[in-house]
């Protein structure tokens, strides 16, 4: 597993656009999205976009990134818990 720490990115639609069709050459790589939100919604409008695309293995909720500003969730355990719930009906099934 890769981490940096940062927010810096391309968004989901250049995301899609330009950087998941290259991770293709590599079929034995499983690709892990990490997200990023402020509200849950967002959340949830990115797996729905993220879902369309092809060759995505796994979806990591990012829930704890201190750089951002103004702190993305408080760290009480009911919010992660309450994202987790929402985002779970829309996750695709495993193996898709």
């Amino acid at each position: 597993m890769l981490n940096a720490i940062g927010l810096q990115n391309v968004g989901v639609e250049e995301f899609i656009r330009r950087k998941l069709p290259p991770l293709g050459r590599y079929p034995r790589a499983n690709v892990i999205v990490n997200i990023f939100g402020y509200q849950v919604a967002e959340y949830i409008a990115v797996i729905e976009r993220l879902n369309q695309a092809e060759g995505i293995a796994a979806y990591e909720l990012n829930v704890s990134c201190p750089t951002s500003t103004p702190a993305a969730w408080p760290s009480a355990p009911t919010q992660a818990s309450l994202l987790t719930w929402s985002i779970k009906p829309r996750l695709p099934p495993p193996g898709r």
